[in-house]
């Protein structure tokens, strides 16, 4: 029997091909969203941080260059020397969707000479408000920031080549209004 010039079984196949196309386009959606949702989720890290040390103040100040990218920088007290300025970038590949964050220092931590070291990391959300970062293929975390409270942000230093679950340094940062 012809229905409008096609047959029952032509009409199926067609509603099932529509559907699979409509499927098809909402999970391209989502995994597009995903990547940006990924980054999205650390707007916590954003804005201007202080935190006390023997030496100064330490400030720490991120922003968001644009829907996959996060810039911050750290300005941290040195006794006797001034300050020490270190560079964080925090994105998303666009062609993996993972989540990458790098830091330039200067390559001597006790000078202020203009030639910088850079270092990859591989970053990682354990849960929305805490975020792990990893040097090279590590499995153990190099770095870390925790959101503790609306205004309170713990940054932990494990070291490059994490030997222990203790971190070398861990600096509570409070948000500037």
């Amino acid at each position: 029997m012809l229905v409008n010039g096609f047959t029952p079984c032509i009409i199926n196949i067609m509603k099932k091909a529509l559907l699979v196309f409509v499927c098809s386009l909402s999970l391209l959606a989502c995994n597009h969203h995903k990547k940006i949702k990924d980054i999205d989720q650390l707007n916590w890290l954003l804005g201007n941080w202080e935190a006390k040390s023997d030496n100064g103040v330490k400030k720490l100040s991120w922003h968001k260059e644009n829907d996959s990218l996060y810039n911050g920088e750290e300005i941290v007290p040195i006794k006797d020397k001034g300050e020490l300025k270190v560079r964080y970038t925090l994105g998303v590949h666009p062609n993996t969707d993972a989540m990458y964050y790098k830091v330039e220092r200067p390559s001597n931590m006790e000078s202020k000479d203009l030639a910088t070291k850079s270092l990859d990391f591989t970053a990682e959300l354990k849960n929305p408000h805490h975020l792990l970062l990893y040097y090279n293929s590590q499995k153990k975390e190099s770095e870390s920031f925790e959101l503790v409270s609306d205004s309170t942000l713990i940054k932990k230093n494990y070291g490059l080549m994490n030997m222990s679950d203790k971190p070398m340094t861990e600096t509570m940062f409070h948000k500037l209004p």
